[in-house]
């Protein structure tokens, strides 16, 4: 860091990042607002209220699509194009590439957990359902 107004970045593998391009000064915030979408919303709201319109949107889909088509194929299908999306995100230069993968991602995250305890809850025998299905949310809040 160069006083109080500038990040150093290593260019040597990546010529620019999401971080290099918002570039906000060390003494600042990355909360700055600016106008988006007629409002006031900072650059870090922006992408998380993307990400959340997505998982929406995507539980919704998807829960007809593993309705209509299987929860197996659902739960492969999102699974695949969610550790694409995770892995693209990682090489993302701009804020509105970064909006748009985190709303891919938000469109299947949600999904991947949703069915797949739909599935659970349907393999276990009755008597032990409570319990498995009780033990896979614990296992993923904690």
């Amino acid at each position: 860091m160069v006083g109080c107004h500038d990040w150093v970045y290593d260019h040597n593998v990546f010529e620019s990042s999401i971080m290099s391009t918002f570039n906000s000064p060390p003494c600042s915030s990355v909360n700055d607002p600016d106008w988006i979408f007629g409002t006031y919303i900072t650059k870090v709201e922006m992408p998380e209220m993307v990400f959340w319109l997505g998982m929406m949107i995507g539980n919704t889909l998807f829960g007809w699509v593993a309705d209509n088509y299987g929860p197996n194929a659902t739960i492969i299908g999102v699974s695949g194009a969610l550790s694409l999306f995770a892995v693209f995100i990682g090489f993302t230069t701009s804020l509105v590439s970064y909006a748009c993968l985190s709303f891919l991602i938000g469109f299947c995250a949600l999904t991947a957990s949703t069915v797949s305890q739909a599935v659970l809850s349907e393999a276990v025998p009755a008597k032990n359902r409570r319990v498995i299905v009780l033990t896979k949310v614990a296992a993923i809040r904690s």
